[in-house]
């Protein structure tokens, strides 16, 4: 087919459209006025789409392309002179942002024999809105999801309860069970207490994930299973030892851990972000196949995620195994499940975008992260979680892959049959959105059916490419950036952080006047410790609380009274190994560890991961507010735009502080100060993004995910201690503005605001003054003509 053949058809006249759009200014004055009803959910889909799947790994983790070389829109290479004219003064567009370097033409190639009609009328009425409204209305949004998002995880994971948690009594007697039935009752609905024959029946029964542990009341063994994740199993063993000392208090304890986890991958959490990955790379690149390309064959898209999937499980997997080696058995098995997930995935969120638009990235989310996530049961137990999270932990995909992952790699006894049948299941229900799309788009029999054009029709060859499928290859290449760099990016980070946490020059005081007593102790913790800890000597245990208090050291032990003093809130990690530590050296010397916490976690926050929720909900209110405010408020003016964020950053804070102080009750002191915390973190997170947005163009979007929540959270001292995290992560925790709000956040919520201006705002206030001057720079940057080309915009027409 012909240039001037192809120029005929009605996308032709489309891309026309596009050409005489395509330059900032007639973005400004007149892409806004014809944006239809489709524009603000087109564009909140492509500007929201990285962070708010970010948002959510970060979160569980703590509890366990470029701007165009052009101002001219590529599709403009298809149109003459002539035909930037069109019959119709005003014609009802779709308006689309995408990342890559070029919008998606939707002409035809030349091995294209189909017609399309040549009716350029839309079924929609244009959208009489002001650009204003449209603005103001696209604000919601970023409300929405943060609130929703925090809400979510807040009420999920603050508190984990036990909920009938299956565990065992070994010894098949009529005593036993007994005894079984007065437990279970005493517990209160916490725990089920039945009985096996014998230890092998014990084993069995926690190797295939029955019970998660076992009390042998003949030796007084426990038996559990850590590899299954260390909450769970840390609560049955604490369950089953007050009951063995009450049962047989003459007789230690001793607990048998049958299946620990591989030695590099302590927390047992590494499957987590393989499993984790291959669902935001499944999400990520079926969004990006219909919002940043568009316009292909069915058959094309399946192909596609089925080959891109491949890449996309490769890369985690190899991180996981190769890279860090925290897991070590099972390779093939693991890779193939996580691939089956993302194509469970990828085939849903492919079949409900076709059927619904861009809006079904809201339900996806929902579905698979927002829901799906908390009730997993990766990082807290599902009989943990509260009875709605534990029922959706049997019915959602993403619960099925990570607990299929963990089956596959530390319980292989255990059955695959629930996790195989849900995500076969979900994956039909994708595929019957696919058909229920075909039948309501009928007219694009071309886009709906797997007889469909092929690759060589959108692509072209080796031979000949037209423009238009040179710049469907740049859309798709530009596609794949954003689901490489979450595939990547998260396990690098996360398992880099959690696979394998040891103190490193820990700061543990040692109390007493007594030097020859003090010297000769520490030389002994020096010998057995190692470089893992850092001892030195205070006078009084007043002193001690007050270093404590500071944050300055995470320990202070009394070899007097054999008495150790710790603050838990200042990172629950921390101090259990400081407690493991001088467990045995009290023991050494005939006495019992008796520990003062004088600044514990609530019960209300037992993770300590309340600061977390509000940090990361200021995060993503100040970003994605900068997101719209650059899509959509260009045209109105930098007041609207840095107006925006500064009023969403104070909605936010609020937000934040309602959810956790009222709402949920996480938290319990120094409100205001929070408040002007979280405030000043939104604000400068979006100023970051929008000062370098203006600058760089779309770019910042991946800059700002790998700056804020990939290194700013894992080096925030929230998850892993920065004394317990490797040298990377404690060289980034004093620099970044998101890991020095997390610890101020954290200093103002249980310390009482100890040293936070010294030690923590002022860098904030810092990262703000850097953030605003490059605001300035962009405008200034724009006044000179040589800012970033604004995002190539799609005007194809729905159909």
């Amino acid at each position: 087919m012909s240039l001037t053949e192809i120029v005929s058809t009605r996308r032709s006249s489309v891309n026309r459209h596009a050409a005489a759009f395509s330059s900032p200014r007639a973005f400004s004055a007149r892409g806004s006025r014809l944006a239809d009803r489709d524009a603000t959910p087109r564009t909140l889909a492509a500007t929201t789409l990285l962070f708010t799947s970010v948002y959510d790994s970060a979160s569980i983790a703590v509890i366990s392309g470029s701007p165009s070389d052009s101002p001219a829109h590529p599709a403009s290479r298809l149109a003459r002179p002539g035909d930037l004219r069109h019959p119709d003064p005003q014609p009802v567009l779709s308006v689309r942002f995408v990342m890559s370097e070029t919008a998606n033409p939707t002409t035809s190639s030349d091995d294209s024999s189909a017609e399309l009609p040549s009716d350029d009328t839309s079924p929609f009425p244009p959208d009489p809105r002001s650009p204003k409204k449209v603005f103001l209305g696209a604000l919601i949004f970023p409300i929405f999801m943060m609130v929703v998002m925090p809400l979510l995880y807040s009420w999920g994971l603050h508190s984990p309860t036990p909920h009938d948690m299956k565990v065992a009594i070994i010894g098949d007697t009529s005593t036993s069970q007994q005894v079984a039935s007065a437990i279970t009752t005493q517990s209160d609905g916490s725990f089920a207490v039945s009985t096996v024959a014998d230890p092998g029946a014990a084993r069995a029964a926690i190797d295939n994930l029955a019970i998660r542990g076992a009390w042998n009341p003949a030796t007084n063994d426990i038996y559990v299973a850590s590899a299954g994740g260390p909450i769970a199993s840390n609560t049955a063993e604490s369950f089953l030892s007050a009951v063995a000392k009450k049962q047989n208090p003459d007789r230690p304890v001793n607990v048998i851990d049958v299946i620990p986890p591989n030695g590099n991958d302590k927390l047992a959490n590494s499957l987590l972000f393989v499993g984790l990955a291959a669902v935001l790379g499944g999400f990520s690149f079926a969004s990006a196949l219909r919002i940043a390309v568009g316009g292909l064959s069915l058959r094309v898209e399946l192909i596609l995620l089925a080959v891109f999937g491949a890449l996309l499980t490769t890369i985690p997997t190899f991180i996981a195994y190769s890279v860090y080696g925290s897991l070590d058995s099972g390779f093939i098995k693991a890779a193939l499940l996580a691939y089956a997930g993302l194509l469970t995935v990828g085939c849903f969120h492919l079949g409900s975008m076709r059927l619904i638009g861009p809006l079904a990235i809201i339900p996806t989310v929902f579905i698979m992260v927002l829901m799906g996530i908390p009730a997993s049961g990766a990082a807290i137990p599902a009989e943990m979680v509260p009875g709605f999270l534990g029922t959706m932990n049997r019915i959602l995909p993403t619960p099925a892959l990570l607990d299929g992952l963990r089956r596959l790699i530390y319980f292989p006894d255990a059955g695959m049959g629930a996790t195989l049948s849900t995500l076969a299941l979900w994956a039909l229900l994708g595929m019957v959105m696919i058909a229920l799309a075909a039948m309501r788009h009928s007219a694009k029999p071309e886009e709906n059916s797997l007889q469909g054009p092929g690759f060589q029709h959108f692509f072209g060859d080796n031979r000949e490419v037209t423009a238009a499928q040179h710049a469907r290859r740049k859309a798709l290449a530009g596609a794949a950036v954003v689901p490489i760099f979450l595939v990547t990016c998260l396990p690098l980070t996360f398992i880099g952080l959690f696979h394998n946490p040891t103190p490193h020059e820990m700061k543990v005081a040692i109390v007493g006047t007594d030097q020859a007593v003090t010297q000769q102790l520490t030389t002994q913790l020096e010998k057995v410790t190692g470089n893992g800890f850092d001892f030195t000597s205070v006078p009084d245990a007043d002193t001690a609380r007050n270093q404590l208090h500071q944050l300055e050291i995470r320990g202070a032990y009394d070899p007097a009274t054999a008495t150790l003093t710790i603050a838990g809130a200042g990172n629950l990690q921390a101090t259990q190994v400081v407690k493991q530590t001088f467990g045995p050296v009290a023991a050494s010397s005939g006495k019992t560890l008796q520990v003062d916490d004088i600044a514990p976690l609530p019960t209300s926050d037992l993770v300590g991961a309340g600061v977390l929720y509000l940090g990361l909900g200021a995060i993503l209110g100040g970003y994605l507010s900068a997101m719209i405010a650059y899509m959509l408020g260009r045209g109105l003016g930098l007041r609207w735009q840095v107006g925006a964020i500064v009023v969403i950053s104070a909605v936010c804070a609020l937000a934040q502080v309602l959810i956790s102080y009222q709402w949920i009750g996480i938290l319990h002191h120094n409100e205001i100060a929070v408040a002007a915390t979280l405030f000043v973190i939104a604000l400068t997170c979006g100023l970051f993004q929008l000062g370098g947005s203006m600058l760089i163009g779309p770019l910042m979007m991946v800059v700002s995910m790998l700056v804020l929540i990939f290194l700013g959270v894992s080096s925030s001292g929230i998850a892993v201690g920065t004394d317990m995290a490797p040298a990377f992560y404690r060289v980034l925790h004093p620099i970044l503005p998101t890991s020095n709000g997390f610890e101020a956040l954290k200093r103002i919520a249980y310390f009482d605001g100890a040293d936070a201006w010294s030690k923590n705002l002022w860098i904030l206030v810092l990262w703000l003054a850097v953030s605003a001057a490059m605001v300035v720079g962009g405008v200034l940057l724009k006044r000179a003509g040589r800012g970033p080309t604004p995002p190539p915009i799609n005007m194809e027409p729905e159909q």
